[in-house]
């Protein structure tokens, strides 16, 4: 299993605005793994993180594929860009046991 964690630095009182625009984009989606979108409580401020759990490598590029082709998503950039800083990062973690 493949963990994937999307850290989304967002500007100053826009976690709510980002979360929501990241919901809209998984409205109605048929993704069969785990999906979760976490805010911070004690840690870095102004920062969400999305979580998703794939079966392995191919699996996530043909989802990733996927979701990027939809025409929602394009409508999705620019309430984004308004929303998202510079920064953060996406890391891809294996489950070992």
């Amino acid at each position: 299993m493949i963990a994937e964690r999307r850290c989304y630095a967002v500007y100053e009182g826009r976690e709510q605005e980002a979360i929501n625009i990241i919901k809209e984009a998984w409205q109605g989606l048929d993704f069969p793994n785990a999906h979760r979108i976490y805010r911070t409580l004690i840690g870095p401020f102004d920062v969400v993180v999305q979580e998703l759990e794939f079966e392995d490598l191919q699996e996530r590029e043909a989802f990733w594929a996927d979701f990027c082709a939809q025409p929602k998503i394009s409508e999705l950039v620019e309430p984004w860009t308004q929303v998202r800083a510079p920064g953060g990062g996406s890391e891809l973690w294996q489950l070992v046991e």
